[in-house]
């Protein structure tokens, strides 16, 4: 059952759910329907497809999705031969093969939802094309470790490989199959399985076209900076078929993000935040006007808004994050689509040379380099002789990005809240008035100190003019 089995995580387990879909696939559909396949039984062709030099096999069920097409489903043509109008004929047949899957997931939730859907295969297929690398099991929950095994998703081969398994298994009972998924509703299915108590419901799929438009989205993105989203969405309409559909801009989830102090926290917001940046790219490329920043004015080119470029430098910043190539396509494609200046550029182009997702060293850790190396440096001088006292010295220059300005030492540093506070002498407490009824201490004017006469027998001051006896006699 999907609600009870953990997501997808890594490659090898989309490989293995679509192995277990085929399988109770063809389970079901054996009950009514023959899968037997017959040494050289010829099944259902393909469709020879020519766009300009190039010829693509093509199966005819995907063929579908475009009204272009229409004399090659019909059976009428095996061959199609396009004009060279647009040289990503690859790409669109990618979302062909998506739209079929979201056909199918209707079709296969009808034989047993809890079985059969493809939301489980589709929510992994998602978590894996949106991340650079995969987790690996750690002992520590503070610190990360990743594996470049289970990260790299080629999406058509998944795809072939999940129509290719049913029709191998299948056998002579895919013709039937292809017609039944033909006459299913891609836009809502009607969920039913053998262990419900339950009447049939029917169900809208507009989470699993979300996730599929988010899928194809993010397989444009991690294509090479060349190949632009309009310039996609325009051969989409020459062969009139609906693009897919990108949420509207919005930064929020990467704000949150941004601003986690904890490593849990930005686990917590990862996948999420992967999502919203592929969405955000999307809309830079197919330049959403809320991207602009109308008060600085460019000659030819409308200049980005400070905020989101502050964003997408920390988002080329994190390798382990971000896929690469969606980071390179930030890179390349951002300079050319806006008018960004001088130290714009300058700044994305040096934090996408640091990996910020790598830890850090704390302030206790750098003082013990810092005194590792003084020791290092006076042992040398002690056991070789050489001066070295110029590299123990502070530095008299300050750093480049602190030229010109005010040093800390002229600032005037304010009082932390809590010393102020402690500064603040409460008020005296209320007690009754005391009167001290004792003689007031007086100074007494005389020139020496007191000393004990025996003669008199009494203390009397030692003066100049006076005899004193002997101390101690």
């Amino acid at each position: 059952m999907f609600s009870q089995r953990f997501p997808i995580k890594a490659l090898p387990e989309i490989y293995e759910e679509v192995s277990l879909l085929v399988k109770n696939a063809v389970s079901l559909w054996s009950w009514h329907h023959h899968t037997t396949t017959v040494f050289r039984q010829r099944l259902p062709g393909t469709v020879s497809v020519f766009v300009g030099e190039e010829q693509f096999l093509v199966h005819r069920f995907l063929l579908e999705g475009s009204p272009l097409f229409h004399e090659a489903v019909e059976g009428k043509h095996r061959e199609v031969r396009l004009p060279p109008l647009t040289v990503n004929f690859t790409h669109i047949l990618t979302l062909l093969k998506i739209r079929w899957c979201l056909q199918l997931h209707s079709a296969m939730s009808e034989l047993d939802h809890k079985l059969c859907s493809l939301r489980r295969l589709a929510d992994g297929v998602l978590w894996v094309i949106t991340q650079q690398f995969a987790d690996a099991p750690s002992d520590s929950v503070f610190s990360r470790k990743v594996q470049q095994t289970g990260a790299n998703l080629n999406l058509n081969s998944v795809l072939d490989d999940l129509i290719e398994q049913l029709q191998r298994v299948m056998g002579i009972g895919f013709d039937a199959f292809l017609d039944y998924v033909r006459s299913c509703d891609a836009h809502r299915s009607l969920e039913r399985s053998s262990v419900d108590l339950s009447l049939p419901r029917v169900s809208v799929n507009v989470t699993m076209q979300n996730t599929m438009d988010d899928i194809y989205t993010a397989y444009l993105l991690r294509l090479p900076p060349s190949i632009r989203i309009l310039s996609m969405i325009e051969d989409l309409e020459t062969f009139q078929i609906r693009p897919p559909e990108v949420p509207e801009y919005d930064t929020s989830i990467l704000r949150k993000w941004l601003s986690a102090t904890t490593a849990m926290t930005k686990k917590r917001l990862e996948k999420s935040v992967q999502r919203q940046v592929v969405h955000l790219v999307a809309n830079i490329e197919m330049r959403d006007p809320r991207t602009f920043d109308l008060d600085q004015p460019f000659y030819d080119k409308e200049a980005m808004d400070a905020e989101l470029f502050d964003m997408l430098c920390e988002v080329v910043s994190h390798h382990s994050t971000f896929p690469a190539e969606i980071r390179e396509r930030i890179l390349v494609n951002v300079p050319q689509l806006y008018g960004l200046t001088k130290e714009q550029f300058q700044k994305m182009a040096s934090m996408s040379m640091v990996n910020r997702d790598d830890p850090t060293l704390s302030h206790e850790e750098l003082h013990k380099l810092k005194d590792k190396e003084l020791d290092r440096l006076s042992k040398r001088t002690e056991v070789l002789g050489q001066r070295n006292h110029h590299c123990r010295l502070p530095s008299l220059s300050g750093m480049p990005s602190k030229s010109g300005k005010t040093p800390k030492y002229w600032e005037v540093a304010d009082l932390p809240m809590q010393m102020r506070n402690s500064m603040e002498f409460p008020p005296p407490p209320q007690t009754r008035e005391w009167t001290d009824r004792r003689v007031p201490f007086k100074v007494p004017c005389v020139t020496g100190p007191w000393t004990w006469d025996p003669d008199v027998g009494r203390f009397r001051a030692q003066g100049v003019f006076s005899k004193s006896g002997n101390l101690g006699s």
